[in-house]
């Protein structure tokens, strides 16, 4: 094979840079863009199908979500039966001395109680009356009534807690000791909008 001649040779090269030139259009003005397109739709349809899929996810988890609502509401409705409603002064001296009674404390004296402000969130649909309660017993049995009464009535609260040794204890009963404390405790409101 002999050598091509100038002309034949810059025709090749001519040829060759046009197919290049051309295939380079046409991949740029064609393939690209719609390759372009091609990933954008793609990218909308994983976008897509990962909220099709959460959606599926939330509908199955729709009824573990009711049932879950079901079970707060009897637990607050729970919680709210053992709240203080009516005459204060009678719920709380009743409750006190039975809830006493099983802890082996005897109930000396309950102020009348008074409406105090709860201090958890703002908007909070209840409120609160604080009682200062007097008791004597024994010092492991202040321990098992405070703990029951913590565990029984989560809406309670004790505060300023004061022991001292029991006023007037005869010889036998030197291990008594008095129990001075504010019980402050929600009230169920009359119109509960909850």
């Amino acid at each position: 094979m002999g050598a091509l001649s100038k002309e034949k040779r810059d025709s090749i090269i001519l040829v060759i840079l046009g197919t290049g030139i051309l295939l380079a259009g046409i991949y740029y003005g064609l393939v690209d863009p719609q390759l372009k397109g091609l990933r954008s739709k793609k990218e909308r349809y994983e976008a897509a199908l990962g909220k099709v899929q959460q959606a599926e996810r939330l509908v199955k988890q729709a009824q573990k979500v009711q049932d879950d609502l079901l079970l707060a509401k009897s637990r607050l409705e729970e919680c709210e039966a053992k709240m203080a409603t009516g005459d204060y002064y009678t719920w709380s001296f009743k409750l006190m001395e039975q809830f006493m009674a099983t802890n082996q404390i005897r109930l000396l004296d309950a102020s009348r109680p008074q409406d105090t402000e709860v201090g958890v969130y703002a908007d909070f649909p209840y409120k609160a009356v604080r009682c200062t309660l007097k008791a004597s017993g024994y010092f492991h049995d202040f321990g098992r009534f405070l703990a029951a009464l913590e565990n029984s009535f989560p809406h309670m609260r004790v505060e300023g807690l004061v022991l001292d040794s029991a006023q007037g204890a005869k010889d036998e009963n030197l291990e008594k000791l008095t129990l001075q404390f504010d019980l402050i405790t929600l009230v169920k409101p009359a119109d509960k909008n909850i």
